[in-house]
């Protein structure tokens, strides 16, 4: 199956001096299909796991070099702990972040600057 869409939220309504932005609910990970989003190379992942143990949010990484495919990225996320995730390369991960977690009590939310 397809990797389940996230949604992207614009950190630039916030740019302005003095504007407010409200916090963004985050989506539960798709543990059956992974999950997608843009990435610009600035993207951020606000990673939390909800959970009492820690969990394996893995970055697919789809480059190849000289017939050789570069290993997936995996990032433990601690227990009940929030963690960012940023500034991936497009090189290396592509203008479309691929992810997959072995659980849906963790959860992310995407920004774009």
């Amino acid at each position: 199956m397809a990797a389940t869409p996230l949604t992207s939220y614009q950190l630039t309504t916030a740019s302005a001096p003095g504007a407010v932005m409200a916090d963004p609910t985050p989506t539960a990970l798709d543990a059956t299909n992974g999950n997608s989003c843009t990435n610009s190379g600035q993207t951020l992942l606000r990673v939390q796991n909800t959970d009492t143990a820690s969990h394996v949010v893995t970055l697919i990484t789809p480059v190849t070099e000289g017939g050789l495919a570069l290993s997936d990225d995996p990032r433990t996320i601690p227990a009940s702990s929030t963690k960012w995730i940023g500034r991936l390369s497009e090189t290396v991960y592509g203008s479309k972040l691929q992810m997959t977690c072995s659980s849906n009590l963790v959860q992310v939310t995407v920004f774009e600057p």
